[in-house]
């Protein structure tokens, strides 16, 4: 999840449009881009990090502490679940996060 702005630990829904999901699914590789549907592109708090949001409550991509992340479908992004099937929250195997800064 590119993101242009930092974030911190607040609860409310901070980045840019610039931010966007993507899925590597063997064969269909996809960019979801915002959809300009609302603003809720990254969203933080002490235990989670959450990409993309939608009136359903589900979270485009959700990254906890203990590392481990769900994904369902998001207004921000238009995305489907990046793992598992529609409506049915799946969980992601974590392999590795990697965090990049520049000032």
């Amino acid at each position: 999840v590119p993101l242009s702005v930092p974030f911190g630990s607040t609860g409310h829904a901070c980045g840019d449009g610039e931010t966007f999901l993507f899925s590597l699914r063997p064969g269909q590789p996809a960019k979801y881009g915002w959809t300009e549907a609302n603003n809720f592109w990254l969203i933080s708090d002490k235990g989670s990090l959450m990409v993309g949001a939608g009136k359903s409550g589900g979270f485009g991509l959700v990254l906890t502490q203990d590392l481990h992340v769900r994904s369902d479908s998001s207004e921000t992004y238009g995305n489907p679940p990046l793992a598992g099937v529609e409506g049915a929250m799946k969980e992601i195997e974590c392999v590795s996060v990697e965090a990049y800064t520049f000032f």
